[in-house]
């Protein structure tokens, strides 16, 4: 229901809204716990909120394999993500995914969140 509704949104061209919406509300997806959870939903919201088809098309398979993510995937979805902010809106993001790395440090200190935040952040030259 929610890819509907965000890749409705996104066909009426208001998809600088759906990324607001998202950073607003991520701050509770990656302190859910435990982590494996927690970036399993992220990784969700992140998907349906993609405008690309073929990273849309991972859905159905993170849908099926509960509180499990491919890693990979994950930076992916990040990266793709990361890659429609303007560059506040992209630190915010990268705050909230290390907000995500400390939430978990007593799980994992080198958890995904930790390693996609430092990633982007090296990616997040002033322009």
């Amino acid at each position: 229901v929610l890819h509907d509704l965000f890749q409705g949104i996104i066909a009426a061209g208001n998809f600088p809204q759906i990324c607001e919406w998202v950073i607003l509300v991520l701050r509770n997806f990656v302190q859910l716990k435990p982590l494996d959870f927690s970036l399993w939903c992220t990784s969700i919201l992140l998907l349906c909120s993609t405008k690309n088809r073929e990273l849309s098309r991972l859905l159905p398979i993170v849908l099926s394999t509960p509180n499990k993510i491919n890693p990979d995937w994950f930076l992916l979805l990040c990266q793709d993500f990361a890659s429609n902010l303007l560059s506040d809106d992209k630190n915010t993001f990268v705050g909230m995914l290390k907000l995500g790395a400390v939430s978990h440090e007593a799980e994992s200190s080198d958890n995904e969140y930790s390693a996609v935040s430092i990633l982007l952040q090296g990616d997040n030259v002033e322009e």
